[in-house]
């Protein structure tokens, strides 16, 4: 089976927003991302 999920944020006065997108997979043994980076993400 396969989703995609779409966490949304809307900040506190209602004109930010931040969208996250990622799509998984799951099998019988768990579930992994599609979406692999090669160093840590990460936002300051």
């Amino acid at each position: 089976m396969t989703l995609h999920i779409i966490p949304w944020l809307w900040g506190v006065q209602g004109d930010k927003t931040c969208g996250i997108s990622d799509t998984i997979y799951i099998t019988d043994d768990g579930c992994e991302s599609f979406f692999h980076l090669d160093r840590p993400f990460s936002l300051c």
